[in-house]
């Protein structure tokens, strides 16, 4: 496989590694209305447990997709691609825990933008972007240095919007001061 073949590859790999977030995104559909709905009535508590909940089971779906990419991953990749789109099991594995933190940050986003903080998601994937060129620099191997760019940029972005999520969600609960 020739040099120009890199970015042909990487991009198979990543569309197989991205499957479980096209089907997160059925979920994050209904998902807005229903944190807004909670927002809006002041039911910052019941808001806080639908989100736990949410965010256990798209940890755990993640966690079944990385174990499906360490298995499977290479496989499908070639399968569907051809053998000259052959990437190794690592390359899945990272690709397809960038795609699980991933959706973990789109509901973190939800649930910030269900609280009227629009403006926090936006710094929060500022921030996270920022991590990608750092992360980058550290590498040598091509696809490693832009997989761990990509993990770096959604745990950067999951670790801030959970941040101020949490502060968020305190100071709704603690009330109009007075």
């Amino acid at each position: 496989v020739g040099q120009e073949d890199e970015p042909g590859r990487f991009l198979n790999a990543l569309l197989v590694a991205r499957i479980p977030l096209f089907f997160f995104q059925a979920v994050q559909a209904s998902l807005l209305p229903q944190l807004s709905g909670l927002a809006g009535s002041g039911r910052y508590g019941e808001l806080w447990a639908t989100l736990r909940r949410l965010l256990a089971l798209v940890a755990s779906i993640g966690a079944v997709a990385v174990a499906g990419a360490a298995v499977l991953g290479p496989w499908v990749v070639e399968m569907a691609f051809g053998g000259e789109f052959a990437v190794g099991r690592r390359d899945m594995v990272l690709l397809t825990t960038s795609s699980g933190v991933l959706m973990l940050v789109l509901a973190l986003a939800q649930a910030l933008i269900a609280c009227r903080s629009q403006a926090r998601v936006a710094l929060a994937w500022v921030v996270g972007v920022a991590a990608f060129p750092v992360a980058v620099a550290l590498f040598d191997d091509l696809f490693l240095r832009v997989e761990m760019g990509l993990i770096a940029t959604v745990s950067v972005t999951a670790l801030i919007m959970s941040v101020m999520l949490v502060r968020r969600l305190r100071h709704e609960s603690a009330g109009p001061a007075g």
